[in-house]
């Protein structure tokens, strides 16, 4: 598993391999840098509105926190997504939750809706975002194509699938099956299924279709920051078809096996560029833009881990206290 995230990285070399280095310099050297200061604002806009909405469905599964420290911990969740595939980062809240004495199920919820909203918000986006860039006749089915490039990324997914059936029958992975068939683990697995199930559906239908609003307009948010960095660096197009861009990016962003879209990113944003007549350059600098003002926004979250580590034991207690409850 550990080379299928590698892959990312490996497209990005590879779009990296098709660029000017020269052109690329030549874009940072002319940015602005009051636009790029006016982008992260932006973005930290989004993520103020992201808090909110978490301590909203935490308060649906009964979780109350205060402002300040649920923005603390939805900034150490969103700092550990550094660390690990897209959407996952969010699971450090569970632990913290847990050792506040929150039941896990209830508390997983809330990260599963926080998700899923994302993706609903970036689905829609993105189905739009394709039907433009085709009604416009921006996107071809076959550009000129570069054929040592498909090769290698034909090379490359061929790979990952053989990587992934060894993975499947390597040894760890039947350690794992066995502990689950197990009856009392599948009992306990099932158990908890239900449980997350059950905290999934109380959720009152109005305060999620108000929290689905909200989301669009969080990636509405986020668009606009990515539409700046764009100006930042003089790429002159259409704050539409940027969005258009920006989403349908998202949605190669969102597959869980790169870390914050790292690789993804710039390679849907290369290949939509070529098929808009633009610089390919521009849009390696552009997203690695997006992923430097992302970055420095997670990095926020580092001192408050360092204030406030994962209490790993005291949640594990817990669980071990309830399941002696249970005996």
């Amino acid at each position: 598993m550990i080379t299928i995230r590698l892959l990312p990285f490996a497209i990005l070399g590879l779009v990296i391999w098709n660029a000017d280095l020269r052109t690329i310099v030549r874009l940072l050297r002319g940015i602005r840098v009051e636009l790029v200061v006016f982008s992260y604002l932006l973005l930290e806009i989004g993520v103020f509105l992201r808090t909110i909405r978490w301590k909203i469905l935490a308060s649906e599964q009964n979780i109350v926190y205060q402002f300040s420290r649920a923005w603390a911990l939805f900034r150490i969740g969103w700092f550990t997504g550094l660390f690990l595939p897209q959407g996952f980062g969010a699971m450090a809240k569970i632990v913290y939750m847990k050792a506040d004495g929150h039941p896990s199920a209830p508390s997983a919820a809330t990260v599963v809706l926080e998700r899923g909203l994302d993706l609903v918000s970036l689905v829609v986006y993105g189905i739009a975002g394709v039907v433009y860039l085709a009604l416009v006749g921006l996107i071809r089915a076959f550009p000129s194509p570069n054929y040592k490039s498909l090769i290698v990324v034909a090379c490359l997914c061929v790979f990952v699938f053989l990587l992934v059936l060894y993975v499947r029958k390597s040894h760890v992975a039947i350690q794992i099956r066995q502990r689950i068939k197990t009856a009392g683990q599948k009992r306990k697995i099932v158990q908890w299924l239900v449980k997350l199930f059950h905290a999934l559906v109380e959720v009152r239908p109005l305060p999620l279709i108000g929290l689905t609003f909200m989301t669009l307009i969080i990636w509405i948010i986020h668009a606009l920051s990515a539409f700046i960095l764009l100006r930042a660096i003089q790429i002159e197009i259409s704050f539409i078809l940027s969005v258009a861009v920006f989403a349908v990016a998202g949605l190669a962003v969102s597959i869980p096996i790169s870390v914050d879209g790292v690789g993804l990113r710039e390679g849907a944003t290369f290949l939509l560029f070529r098929q808009l007549g633009l610089e390919g350059e521009a849009a390696v600098t552009w997203a690695a833009m997006i992923s430097a003002t992302s970055l420095f926004s997670r990095l926020l979250g580092a001192p408050l881990l360092a204030a406030m580590p994962l209490p790993w034991k005291k949640a594990l207690k817990r669980d071990d206290k309830k399941s002696h409850r249970n005996l």
